[in-house]
């Protein structure tokens, strides 16, 4: 399981409290997410707070937003696997969000973490 240092989930913790409520993280233009690769229905960021241990931590999420991996339609399936498996070349390990205890709940995602 991974986490954060002190410092840094002291830093997040700050941020989640300073977001609008209905903020999207994902989708909402804000220029601290520092995009590294987008595809069609997929965009690969950076993760500013990234977790204890790691040398590079980045966030797959759908362009559309969806809550759940069951909700994704039919083309983003399509180019979720491929876009893994290319990710994966880099990074090594990729964890799916949950749905209850996870900061962004309303909004799938994978991170990406090289160790």
């Amino acid at each position: 399981m991974y986490i954060r240092n002190k410092e840094v989930e002291k830093e997040y913790q700050e941020y989640l409290k300073s977001i609008p409520k209905g903020y999207n993280c994902f989708t909402d233009n804000d220029k601290r997410h520092l995009i590294i690769e987008q595809w069609k229905n997929w965009a690969l960021r950076v993760n500013e707070y990234p977790y204890e241990g790691v040398k590079e931590h980045a966030i797959l999420y759908p362009i559309r937003p969806c809550k759940r991996l069951s909700m994704l339609m039919s083309e983003e399936e399509k180019e979720l696997n491929p876009s893994i498996e290319k990710l994966l070349k880099f990074y090594d390990n990729a964890i799916m969000n949950g749905t209850n205890k996870t900061s962004v709940n309303n909004h799938f995602h994978i991170h990406l973490i090289k160790e």
